[in-house]
């Protein structure tokens, strides 16, 4: 999960920024370079990254430790910190290419709506209007993507501990099915389960928070 969890935060605020930059200059040099960055962060295999990671920083530059998530007689923090990197860097690609391309998408929307257009004519700068205006906005179809994410804490990282011999819960559910340990395939499924329920009320918190016509309904 803290693979998971940590390549979330990371790839959510990629994508604050470049979704919002790349959707207010749409068709602009850096949204070309960003939608081409979304495009090959969606069609790589996870499990091809994570090798060709390994053959570059650990086998062929030596600057990464490959597998696991400590290194024999080494239990410190800066330790974990470097084994981290290379599995959290396959797992923020995927995840930053995904939340881009809605953020993109919802910005270049937003930034046709009249508020800008008013925010503009009083002279407030266009990363004022980003950060305080539209981001708020924007983030509306965002919170039901990392709602329904939030069950990838579990699942989202299966082939990538593998690849890289992490030892945590996607690694523990492959060897569960692998040894026909059902008692613990049947906790881990309810526990993903209990996640999605969880992630949609989120959700639907979120949604009272960052939109105040929903709370006026609700009341």
């Amino acid at each position: 999960m803290i693979l998971m969890g940590s390549s979330m935060v990371l790839g959510f605020l990629i994508a604050v920024v470049l979704g919002l930059y790349s959707g207010k200059n749409q068709n602009g040099i850096l949204d070309k370079i960003t939608s081409l960055f979304c495009y090959i962060g969606v069609s790589i295999p996870t499990f091809w990254f994570g090798i060709m990671l390994i053959y570059l920083l650990s086998v062929h530059l030596h600057l990464l430790p490959s597998i696991g998530m400590h290194s024999d007689g080494d239990r410190s923090f800066g330790d974990l910190v470097l084994h981290m990197i290379m599995p959290c860097a396959v797992l923020t690609f995927a995840n930053a290419s995904q939340y881009i391309r809605y953020l993109r998408s919802s910005t270049i929307t937003e930034m046709s709506s009249d508020y800008v257009m008013v925010q503009t004519a009083y002279g407030m700068k266009d990363s004022g209007i980003l950060f305080h205006h539209v981001l708020k906005n924007a983030m509306l179809p965002m919170i039901t993507v990392l709602g329904m994410s939030l069950q990838s804490l579990v699942s989202g990282a299966i082939i990538t501990e593998q690849v890289f011999a992490w030892p945590g819960i996607g690694q523990l559910a492959v060897t569960a099915v692998m040894q026909y340990d059902y008692p613990l395939i049947m906790g881990i499924t309810m526990f993903t389960a209990l996640l999605v329920v969880v992630g949609n009320l989120l959700a639907d918190v979120l949604y009272a928070v960052f939109d105040p016509r929903i709370r006026k309904a609700g009341a």
